[in-house]
């Protein structure tokens, strides 16, 4: 457990660099703003880890032929996971911006509030490059990035990859990965963190990494937790500061921060595994999606009390972030995933409804989900 539970503190860790990343765009501290500018990297952990930690509860469970049971059971899980919570702050970002044109008060952002982006965003699609900008409840592109993975990518690759050698799988991994490389700059993005839209993307490489990931650990037992996990953390920390020369480091950055986590050790496990981070990590897809919603009432509070955009009033608004997703957790995600998951028993054969329940994960790795982006 202490190995699920390093990997749901570093969830915390992601999710808030992210939402301070979002805080901060308008602060005036530019000696801290190198450090902050890399909070969108946070989305790339969470891919990474994604695959990982589906990798580890599910690989070892799945037939051995492609059975469309266990594919439904697994989507059913994973879209109680993440849609009903998707939908709640669509509906509730939709309400603000049409509130706000209603009284002519326009939001200072390049979103794409149209009906065309609205229907993609509901369908969880607004990943595949249909859209040219995001709208809406805009952080929640990744979640229909993550969405494809569930759908498209997950079962396919294990099913094709579990009997392919480990170096076949580094080869396939190191090939995509430099691949998104190389388009971002001969798209002209200054990182891939640029990828929004089209965030599939930037996920299918990382995704991979996880599940590359799940294979080196269960090859061979990994040792010195502590140190391992420090110099991922380092190389992630390097990657951030100069993103424009070493963001080919990132994928295997993550890699060894996440596989140091999971070996675990005295320190990782006291700093990534202690009940804080644990109940912000088990939060951090609320944290996540409800980011939009609580800026605008804290920006509202900030303006009205003629407070100096700076690093205090950015971390009191990613205080506020955290406080909301924590209590939206508690009471709207996981009564609403519940909720989805009695309804799916319902509707499978009465030979079927126990396999659903049966075939999800434990508690703490089952709200292992994608929760930030840029």
């Amino acid at each position: 457990m202490k190995r699920i539970d390093n990997l749901t503190g570093v969830r915390a860790m992601a999710a808030l660099w992210v939402v301070i990343f979002h805080a901060s765009l308008h602060t005036r501290f530019s000696s801290l703003r190198t450090i902050l500018d890399g909070g969108w990297m946070g989305v790339d952990i969470f891919y990474v880890l994604s695959g990982l930690v589906l990798s580890l509860v599910y690989a070892s469970k799945l037939p051995l032929k492609f059975d469309w049971f266990w594919y439904r059971s697994f989507l059913s899980r994973r879209i109680a996971k993440i849609y009903p919570l998707h939908v709640i702050t669509f509906c509730l970002m939709a309400g603000l911006i049409l509130l706000a044109y209603r009284y002519h008060y326009h939001f200072v952002s390049r979103s794409d509030n149209s009906l065309w982006n609205a229907v993609c965003s509901l369908l969880m699609v607004h990943s595949l490059g249909l859209t040219q900008m995001t709208g809406w409840n805009e952080p929640s592109w990744s979640v229909s990035a993550e969405w494809i993975a569930y759908s498209a990518l997950f079962a396919p690759m294990v099913f094709l990859l579990r009997r392919v050698r480990i170096v076949f799988v580094a080869i396939l991994a190191t090939v995509l990965w430099t691949s998104l490389i190389l388009l971002t700059a001969l798209m002209h993005k200054s990182n891939i963190g640029e990828f929004a839209t089209n965030g599939v993307l930037r996920i299918i490489p990382e995704f991979l990494g996880g599940y590359l990931l799940f294979r080196l650990l269960q090859a061979r037992p990994w040792k010195w937790g502590d140190l391992v996990s420090g110099a991922g953390l380092l190389l992630v920390v390097t990657v951030a500061l100069s993103v424009h020369r070493n963001e080919w480091l990132l994928l295997p950055s993550v890699m060894i921060l996440l596989g140091g986590l999971y070996t675990g050790g005295r320190f990782c496990d006291r700093i990534f595994g202690n009940r804080l981070m644990i109940m912000l990590g088990d939060a951090s897809y609320s944290i996540y999606l409800i980011q939009s919603p609580v800026y605008i009432l804290a920006h509202q509070i900030t303006r009205r009390m003629h407070l100096v955009e700076d690093i205090p009033v950015a971390l009191f608004e990613a205080a506020l972030v955290s406080t909301a997703g924590v209590l939206v957790f508690r009471y709207v995600e996981e009564p609403s995933r519940q909720r989805l998951l009695r309804f799916f028993k319902r509707k499978l054969p009465s030979q079927h409804q126990e396999t659903l329940i049966q075939s999800g994960v434990p508690a703490p790795a089952e709200t292992t989900s994608v929760a930030a982006a840029t």
